[in-house]
């Protein structure tokens, strides 16, 4: 069973799914807004920079946004719980499958950004195990300010057929907090199919559950109230 906050970190839950462009049907989109016009009824066509057609909740933490070769479910705070979001992307992909049936995927990704407010005086260090660090005679100062400092590392899990980019970092103010994104991404994607890709996505986010738990600090499930 997948562990509950009350005080979630979590800012945006994404499930990202990609395949080749001739499995794309533009009447889709419009036959997807009809179906789910009562869930997601704000639509927002693509803006400039942005490629999307996207679909909102009313209360905007529920999005759907696609265009040729791209699928995207998220889930923005306050967070609920995997399997609110599961059955959420499930249904989803499901309908637009009826609509537009994936044959295969180039890629499929689940990715959780996650704010660690880290209350000061304390260092980042009481709060997770990796915490980002400034190279000596390069700290922070009154005419010095960094813009973001990032760490970075790839797991790769053979057995699992996902890769694991595990990204932290901070502007060097405690009171900005850390920001955690965890994005696993199939490894092999001809191995991921329609019928299996829910599959796949548990083992993804347990995974990612497994990664953020082993990196926060018993301090910092105190703060975020966990449920036991």
């Amino acid at each position: 069973m997948s562990v509950q906050f009350k005080k979630s970190p979590l800012l945006q839950a994404v499930c990202e799914f990609r395949f080749e462009e001739e499995q794309w049907k533009g009447e889709a989109v419009g036959q997807f807004f009809e179906k789910w016009r009562d869930r997601l009824p704000t639509l927002l066509m693509p803006d400039f920079g942005q490629d999307a057609i996207r679909f909102f909740s009313k209360d905007s933490t529920r999005c759907v946004a696609m265009y040729p070769s791209y699928l995207s479910v998220s889930l923005s705070a306050p967070y609920t719980h995997w399997n609110d979001f599961k059955g959420f992307i499930e249904a989803v992909l499901s309908d637009y499958h009826q609509l537009a049936p994936i044959e295969s995927f180039s890629r499929v990704g689940l990715r959780y950004l996650n704010a660690i407010k880290v209350t000061p005086p304390q260092p980042f260090e009481d709060y997770v195990a990796l915490a980002p660090r400034n190279p000596e005679g390069m700290e922070p100062s009154e005419h010095r300010k960094f813009g973001f400092v990032m760490e970075q590392a790839v797991m790769v899990y053979f057995d699992l057929n996902g890769e694991l980019h595990f990204r932290q970092g901070s502007r060097g103010n405690p009171e900005e907090g850390i920001l955690l994104n965890l994005d696993f991404a199939t490894y092999d994607a001809s191995l991921v199919n329609f019928s299996n890709v829910m599959a796949w996505l548990q083992v993804a986010h347990d995974e990612i559950e497994t990664v953020f738990l082993a990196n926060i600090t018993p301090r910092a499930r105190e703060m975020f109230e966990e449920e036991l």
